[in-house]
């Protein structure tokens, strides 16, 4: 996979992990769903509680009083699979790590949206390639809204951001200023449908190593793993993933704060092409293709 300057317009691209630092850090201790205590570092970004550089945990409001949205890390209500909702029994593949939550997935991988009236033509046209890649590659179908109850609106919000896998009713994804990138829409659309970042898989230190001392004190929880009795891992870390940080995510002295064990440089999303071929085996693997 080469570096690409897929995009539109002039805007230099946003380093996801960069917002997270673009405000005041704001943080709560909740159980994890093994029941550990886990601290939450989010940043307000547009009334959303964002963590891990672009994870909306829902309205700060909501946040601050301990309901979020943050399924196979926190606690989430039993719910029924969903029709259309593939079980766990897949065969593993090369790579990716999905919410275990069944209620997270969208049914028959169906995933109404609408492009809220402000989006600039441009990036609609990005959006666009990247559904492109989803038909072409998965089951996966992001189709226009008709009255679904449950669906994506896609605005120029301030900055990046999705929430993760499907919550019910409208969930907002933000491509706003320097988001116009082809890997970073296709990031963002990966979290609506369930993907974690791979760099915080509960596998991954067999594959990079995390240098704490490198990264900022405020932001070290954004490197927690993902319990691994509720990580539903689609076969082996890949350091291609669309769904990986760079080198030096949340770094506070310009040193890597991601190393991958192999010697590869590991590159933000802005700068990929696109899905690695193991994503896409993931996604198919992950909604039953």
């Amino acid at each position: 996979m080469g570096i690409s300057p897929a995009r539109a317009g002039d805007e230099p691209p946003v380093e996801l992990w960069r917002q997270q630092m673009s405000g005041p850090a704001h943080s709560l201790t909740l159980p994890d769903v093994a029941g550990r205590l886990r601290d939450i570092s989010y940043v307000a970004i547009d009334g959303q509680a964002v963590t891990e550089g672009d994870i909306s945990l829902g309205r700060v409001g909501d946040v601050a009083g301990g309901r979020l949205h943050f399924p196979g890390v926190l606690p989430e209500k039993e719910s029924p699979r969903p029709e259309g909702v593939p079980d766990d029994t897949c065969t593993r593949g090369p790579s990716g790590a999905g919410v275990s939550d069944a209620s997270a997935l969208w049914p028959k991988g169906r995933v109404p949206y609408v492009f809220d009236p402000g989006l600039p033509a441009a990036v609609r046209d990005m959006v666009g390639k990247a559904i492109a890649g989803f038909t072409a590659g998965t089951c996966v179908r992001f189709v226009p809204r008709t009255d679904e109850r449950a669906f994506v609106r896609i605005l120029a919000g301030t900055g990046c951001y999705s929430m993760l896998g499907m919550r019910g009713g409208q969930q907002d994804l933000s491509l706003g200023t320097r988001c116009n990138y082809l890997g970073t829409v296709i990031h963002e659309l990966m979290h609506a449908i369930g993907f974690h970042h791979e760099h915080n898989r509960s596998d991954r230190d067999g594959s990079v190593d995390v240098h704490l001392e490198n990264v900022t004190p405020a932001y070290r929880s954004q490197f927690q793993k993902v319990a691994a009795e509720r990580n539903r891992l689609l076969g082996d870390f890949d350091q291609n993933s669309v769904m990986i940080y760079g080198n030096r995510a949340f770094s506070a002295n310009g040193l890597d704060t991601l190393v991958a064990k192999n010697g590869q440089a590991l590159t933000d999303p802005y700068a990929k092409t696109g899905f690695s071929g193991a994503d896409l085996i993931a996604v198919r693997q992950m909604y039953g293709c």
